[in-house]
């Protein structure tokens, strides 16, 4: 394993060359002459900064001081810190988000081999200090305590392990408004995979047209028909036949032809689920009986043939959601994701837009490389959650084991020895996604 594998602040350029940080910074206006703080010294020092917990003015004063071999006070790092710095760092992160989002696959074949990429769209929300409540406010009411918040909207490849859009949204900017903003990276032939909070009727409908394929839960209240244009009374047929695999027409008006897929739950899960729908229901409205029924199945919509998947294959591929929510517990966890110190509005998002690079650094030149030669040389599967943790809590001992051969070796050894899946009947997710490959 290569120094050339991990984010250091000699090897930036290997994934941003000096020219794209140069270009991006003049065109935001970050660009200055006679400065001590380069484009280039100021990206390395959020790099460095971005998985400390604490993340002052001063902090990061001191990082860009030893990097520049001389000392600079946080007051003239703050006048830094503007509109023109967060759009600096925000480009930066798209520009390598374009360039790492045709990476070659990892998973090819079998379940997948109709697709050229798997993306799942989802979102999580970070909670920021209190302090910027009046600017970047969370979600509440008149009643509630004033929060502050972001909502960061997501669109990830399965298949190649990549990010290919990262976006900071206003956190009350629901996921049912963020629904068409996949529209502008969907090519032919990728498959999207996104739960309710994103149902659109017509962001489906101009998937299909950009000859692509989608994957989602079925609502519950919405109409359905049948292909003579009859409404389906859904609980009923699906009681009277057990599981269903049918064309339908959806949407009291849309009509947009689709594949209903239905299939049966164990009872115990059936009732946890209606246990927990009684429980987490909106005071105000009631679950009816129908949907109480509709607990016992499992109900998606597709446009992906049965000739290509099998009822079953639908529900497994859906499974492999969870995926993300895997990944976001790992940014949460380890890369200090939502730890913030009371900072300006600017300090606050240039330094999301920091770990949110680090972890696409992350994800292209660690996890994906090592995981590949652990897989090569020990047939082990690496866990994104230890590797995340062993990283961010070993960071600089692995820059200086990497300094040398047989630091690297060492490095080796320490990575299949902790950050390998441990031994369980439970299947893991590489394994769960290669045996989809294979199917």
């Amino acid at each position: 394993m290569s120094s050339n594998q991990l984010i250091t602040v000699n090897n930036i350029e290997k994934y941003i060359n000096a020219e794209t940080i140069e270009k991006i910074a003049r065109k935001e206006g970050f660009l200055k002459r006679n400065r001590k703080i380069t484009p280039l010294i100021f990206l390395q020092a959020c790099l460095l900064i971005s998985l400390n917990p604490i993340n002052s003015l001063s902090s990061w004063a001191a990082a860009i001081g030893f990097l520049i071999g001389g000392t600079i006070s946080k007051q003239a790092l703050g006048k830094r810190f503007n509109g023109t710095c967060v759009l600096f760092i925000m480009n930066l992160l798209f520009s390598v988000l374009k360039s790492s989002s045709n990476m070659n696959k990892h998973v090819e074949g079998g379940l997948f081999s109709s697709f050229n990429r798997a993306i799942i769209q989802d979102s999580t929300t970070l909670k920021l200090p209190a302090g910027l409540a009046k600017i970047l406010p969370g979600c509440g009411n008149q009643h509630t305590k004033k929060t502050a918040s972001v909502k960061l909207q997501t669109s990830y490849d399965l298949l190649s392990e990549n990010f290919l859009d990262l976006n900071l949204t206003g956190a009350r900017r629901n996921d049912q408004a963020a629904s068409s903003d996949i529209l502008s990276i969907i090519q032919p032939g990728d498959l999207v995979l996104r739960d309710l909070g994103y149902f659109s009727i017509p962001v489906l409908r101009q998937i299909e047209m950009k000859d692509a394929f989608f994957l989602t839960r079925y609502p519950h209240k919405l109409n359905l028909y049948n292909t003579d244009g009859t409404k389906l009374d859904l609980p009923a047929t699906l009681q009277k036949s057990g599981s269903l695999d049918i064309k339908v027409l959806a949407g009291e008006k849309e009509r947009f032809p689709v594949r209903l897929v239905a299939i049966p739950v164990p009872e115990e899960t059936a009732n946890t689920r209606r246990r927990k729908l009684k429980e987490n229901r909106n005071a105000s409205v009631n679950p009816t009986r129908e949907h109480l029924a509709l607990m016992n199945w499992e109900i998606f919509l597709t446009n992906v043939p049965s000739s290509v998947w099998s009822a079953k294959d639908v529900s497994s591929i859906y499974g492999i959601r969870w995926r993300i929510e895997i990944i976001f517990k790992a940014w949460k966890q380890y890369f200090n994701l939502t730890g913030f110190t009371n900072a300006s509005e600017h300090q606050v998002k240039v330094l999301i837009y920091a770990r949110l690079l680090f972890i696409t650094l992350f994800q292209v030149s660690i996890f994906g490389p090592w995981a590949l030669k652990v897989k090569q040389k020990t047939g082990q599967n690496l866990s994104i959650l230890k590797a995340a943790k062993f990283v961010s809590q070993n960071f600089r001992l692995i820059l200086h084991a990497l300094a040398s051969p047989e630091g690297a070796r060492l490095l080796e050894d320490q990575i299949i020895k902790h950050c390998t899946y441990d031994k369980r009947k439970r299947l893991n997710y590489q394994c769960i996604i290669e045996m989809l490959s294979l199917s």
